[in-house]
């Protein structure tokens, strides 16, 4: 309960990060909060012993989201008769080789009627073996299509969007967080699998909304480069440590470590 409460304070903290870099209109806050959530994520990820599987776990995500849309005119009517035997007026149109059927007035896109939902349990049942080698899921380039293909802002600079689809990002964020948190409590590993993943989801989502989706590579082996030189190289360099923290009172020692 210990690591599972510290995971999710971590990315708590860091999405409260954002939605301070963002009512401060500091882009450079808001980039270290985005790599910063990332690595907390990842690191939620391995904690739950899902780094061999993470990859699989987030493309069926990707799978079940690209499903909304149609892919034959057959299918986008055979919606639209769905959803308006259920008094829902809309209609449909094409969208690179795609079709999304759209509520009149708001405009806001409807599952197709062949909608496949997400199914991890595939992936996670006992005696299901994950990768020993982790390979990361292409998140950025796989929430691209979805972005491109659902009308979603991609970005091809760094930029702060206007305040409601900042905000849309943050509560986005905000609410999947919440979801593995209640999926903690349930005991639940395929929900938190499936809030880790989602979070994944938005998060790439948000990076491509600030236009940080070619830097953010960049930008996230930064902070690593910054993490890793917590750890001291030499001993003279740990003795050094060491003596800084005794003259400020603090009692501490050091270990080799790998």
């Amino acid at each position: 309960a210990t690591r599972c409460g510290l995971r999710v304070s971590l990315l708590k903290e860091e999405v409260q990060e954002l939605a301070d870099a963002i009512k401060a209109n500091d882009l450079v806050e808001i980039a270290d909060a985005l790599a910063d959530i990332q690595y907390v994520l990842s690191g939620a990820v391995l904690e739950f012993g899902l780094g061999g599987c993470f990859k699989l776990l987030f493309d069926e995500v990707q799978r079940s989201n690209m499903s909304k849309a149609c892919t034959t005119v057959e299918e986008a009517e055979a919606t639209c008769s769905h959803y308006r035997s259920s008094n829902t007026e809309c209609d449909f149109e094409e969208v690179d080789g795609h079709y999304l059927v759209y509520r009149a007035g708001d405009k806001k896109a409807l599952k197709s009627v062949n909608y496949s939902t997400v199914n991890l349990k595939q992936y996670l049942s006992p005696g299901t073996p994950c990768s020993a080698n982790f390979s990361e899921p292409d998140a950025l380039n796989s929430v691209m299509a979805f972005h491109n293909l659902f009308r979603c802002p991609v970005l091809a600079e760094p930029t702060i969007p206007d305040a409601t689809r900042c905000a849309l990002r943050v509560s986005l964020l905000r609410e999947e967080v919440q979801e593995l948190e209640d999926a903690i409590s349930e005991n639940d590993l395929v929900e938190i699998a499936d809030a880790l993943a989602d979070i994944q989801y938005v998060l790439s989502g948000a990076v491509l909304e600030f236009g940080l989706g070619n830097l953010f590579k960049a930008l996230f082996e930064e902070v690593q480069r910054s993490n890793m030189s917590k750890a001291c190289k030499t001993v003279e360099e740990a003795e050094a440590t060491c003596t800084h923290y005794r003259t400020k009172s603090t009692e501490c020692d050091f270990e080799e470590v790998d």
